[in-house]
């Protein structure tokens, strides 16, 4: 698949192979002996021949299963089978079946005994293995894959550019878990570097380098940079049209147009999404989908529409997710919008009872104050206004929901306003300028970064 001369093994004889494992591991060759039931002198003529003399299949097999390669490859057509597997595994892991990906990794494990004598196969193994990992459930993940990207990370001059190309994507992934949006987007630029220099890798491999940098500058909300990673890649190639993941692309496409105020490019892009997605039958998808068209409407302030379909997306999402629970919180603060106080206190009633021990529960909290602010535009109701300066507009910062900061800003400006505080008003306004700075400042042009 991909040229690879550095870990050329074809001048390795399977005799020599086991040799060069043998020595790796210290084992002597009387014990080599004892193992494949035959004498030590025999195994000194098959280390030392001119003539090429193997094993026979049954020490073979005995000396295999001592050094635990069992069905690994020696040979070069066992080699490029194996390889085939390899991918075959990483495959089953992009696409989710997990629990044959699980059975291939239980199988394929045995490779990282071959590193002395096969460094490309072990290499792409460990390689693929955190990538397994990424898929994998559990609360130590992260740091699992980081340990085991830690073992690598002297090896980088041993590895030829397709082992980079996993090394520094899985990198970045490991960045992204850690939250440090930027160093990914450094680690991803490395393997963007690389698949553009090396006509072996695939246009899905690009595409899908464009994919994780667009994701990052969504995680640090960057519209126009995340549009412009996510138009790079080609609609027609980028899968079948239903794939989970090309609709969850059109969907972070959408929400950025949203950010930057293109209304009409989000709402063609989220019902093409919606039609897609009600093909895959999958609820949670099309629960997302309309979750969007809500936020759409929501901020294009067409505040009955929006709940129309932030009532529709209900219908399809687990009550306990985080996009049922953002829904409920929109709904309520169209509500407040359209001066239903009364509606709107009920639904907020209702969530801090349902979702008391949940850590999402401060967006109920806030809804609260922005009621009361809401209600009561002429008079100053202090502790309201100070929970959503410093508790509300910090919180929706620190967890890349800016829109909504601005949105609470924009509250407190019109508050001020109506309850003659210039000042509060023209503080809220200076907050919305920073925000919009971070969000648009120098991101039209320039270096990735």
């Amino acid at each position: 698949m991909y040229a690879n001369e550095k870990f050329d093994t074809n001048t390795l004889s399977i005799s020599q192979k086991i040799t060069a494992l043998r020595k790796d591991k210290k084992i002597s060759q009387d014990k080599i002996a004892e193992v494949a039931l035959t004498s030590q002198a025999q195994i000194s003529r098959i280390e030392t021949s001119t003539s090429a003399e193997e094993y026979n299949q049954d020490e073979l097999e005995r000396v295999k299963k001592f050094l635990k390669i069992e069905g690994m490859p020696l040979t070069e057509d066992e080699r490029a089978a194996f390889r085939e597997s390899l991918y075959y595994w990483r495959d089953l892991l992009r696409v989710g079946r997990t629990k044959e990906a699980e059975d291939m990794h239980k199988v394929l494990s045995p490779a990282v005994n071959l590193e002395p004598v096969d460094t490309d196969l072990s290499m792409l193994y460990r390689l693929f293995e955190v990538i397994h990992i990424f898929y994998e459930a559990g609360d130590n993940y992260a740091d699992i894959a980081n340990e085991k990207m830690s073992y690598l990370e002297d090896k980088q001059e041993i590895m030829s550019v397709e082992h980079l190309y996993y090394y520094h994507s899985n990198i970045g992934f490991i960045k992204i878990l850690n939250e440090q949006y930027t160093e990914a987007i450094k680690s991803f630029t490395k393997t963007l570097d690389l698949v553009k220099d090396n006509e072996d890798f695939s246009s899905e491999d690009l595409e899908k380098v464009h994919y994780h940098i667009a994701l990052c500058y969504n995680y640090i909300e960057n519209p126009f940079r995340t549009i412009m990673f996510l138009n790079k890649i080609p609609r027609a190639n980028s899968g079948s049209r239903t794939s989970l993941h090309r609709i969850n692309s059109d969907v972070m496409l959408s929400l950025n147009y949203i950010k930057i105020g293109e209304f009409d490019f989000a709402k063609e892009l989220l019902n093409n999404c919606l039609l897609r997605a009600k093909g895959t039958l999958n609820k949670s998808l099309i629960g997302l989908v309309l979750r969007n068209l809500g936020v759409l409407y929501r901020f294009s302030k067409d505040w009955e529409k929006s709940i129309d379909y932030f009532d529709q997306a209900m219908m399809f999402l687990e009550e306990t997710s985080e996009h049922y629970m953002g829904a409920l919180y929109y709904k309520a603060r169209c509500l407040i919008e359209l001066k239903s106080f009364t509606e709107a206190k009920k639904i907020i009633i209702n969530a801090k009872a349902k979702y008391s021990k949940s850590p999402d529960l401060i967006i109920f909290e806030i809804l609260t104050h922005i009621l009361a602010v809401s209600k009561r535009m002429s008079s100053y109701d202090v502790m309201s206004v100070e929970y959503i300066e410093k508790t509300a507009i910090k919180y929706f910062i620190d967890n890349s929901i800016r829109l909504e900061a601005i949105a609470c800003c924009e509250l407190l400006s019109e508050y001020g306003v109506k309850s003659k505080r210039t000042g509060k008003s023209l503080e809220a306004k200076a907050i919305i300028n920073d925000i919009y700075k971070h969000m648009f400042n120098n991101q039209k042009g320039g270096n990735v970064l």
